[in-house]
């Protein structure tokens, strides 16, 4: 996890490995039973992740502490404070939100048929099942965003395959401040394209930015 969000409180921090200034903290998160442990890794020297994501195999490093608490209880990343950074505090809780409503489920696809397996903060996982006597071999699936997808493992008739659709965060600036926005009220199977070439539903989302996959 990248540095910015802890804030360096103590620059000549004397835990640094050859003086030098931390660069990112990395998380690694263990679930255990009821338990949730986390282990921090902080790496010095500067780098480049979207340049050069391997930077930090390269750059000196030291571990930061290992945490554990249990979901919904809120953990101290205390040992964060001998590298001059400010100690975060994070709260445990479900990849599940407990308060999102149920979603509604489209298919314009008459031969495939759609189901919500979990519902997740940042995913969803839909289940396709398909009716027809032949295979799928691509699909579009939307919610918050519409992606053309060429078909991970073919469809074969009378089966039905998992597909994991993001979930991405967005909102707007009102005069109040930074507001995010409510999650999808919806997952829809655009279309399905079969073996035979033959098109149930959309090919392809009319929406901005949807490109055709590559066949």
């Amino acid at each position: 996890m990248p540095a910015s969000p802890f804030r360096l409180v103590q620059a000549d921090a004397a835990s640094n490995p050859e003086d030098r200034p931390p660069a990112a903290v990395e998380l690694s998160v263990r679930v255990e039973g009821d338990s949730v442990s986390i282990r921090t890794l902080v790496f010095f020297d500067a780098f480049d992740e979207l340049k050069d994501p391997d930077t930090t195999d390269r750059l000196p490093s030291k571990e930061g502490g290992v945490y554990s608490g249990r979901m919904n209880q809120s953990v101290t990343l205390s040992g964060l404070a001998q590298f001059g950074l400010e100690p975060v505090r994070l709260k445990i809780v479900s990849a599940k939100d407990p308060d999102a409503a149920p979603l509604k489920v489209v298919s314009r696809a008459r031969s495939v048929s759609v189901t919500v397996v979990n519902q997740y903060r940042n995913r969803l996982v839909v289940a396709l099942h398909n009716t027809s006597a032949q295979t799928v071999v691509e699909y579009t699936v939307c919610n918050s965003e519409c992606q053309n997808t060429r078909a991970p493992a073919l469809i074969l008739p009378g089966e039905t395959t998992q597909v994991p659709v993001p979930v991405l965060p967005s909102g707007h600036t009102t005069p109040n401040g930074f507001v995010v926005d409510p999650p999808p009220a919806s997952v829809i199977l655009e279309g399905a394209v079969f073996a035979d070439g033959h098109l149930e539903g959309n090919r392809f989302s009319k929406r901005p930015g949807i490109v055709p996959a590559p066949r």
